[in-house]
């Protein structure tokens, strides 16, 4: 059993003539876990909270996500 912890940020800019300009930033945050079960298997899951700062629209949005992922790995042998 593995546990992960992943984050991010970034800055989502762009000033434009013809349309609305861009001017977000964004946050992830996501603690999860990872376990080799056996026979290949891998059981993933966790959870991502993203924030939105949308600076141009004067707004923030919040997103919360869950997951759950069960994988079957292949050997393949190349030689």
């Amino acid at each position: 059993l593995a546990l992960t912890l992943n984050t991010s940020w970034y800055w989502n800019r762009n000033e434009r003539n013809t349309s609305a300009d861009t001017d977000q930033m964004t946050v992830n945050i996501a603690p999860g876990f990872r376990w080799n079960m056996g026979y290949d298997f891998v059981l993933r899951g966790g959870y991502r909270y993203t924030w939105i700062d949308d600076r141009e629209g004067s707004r923030s949005r919040e997103r919360n996500l869950f997951f759950v992922e069960l994988t079957k790995e292949f050997n393949i042998d190349l030689n």
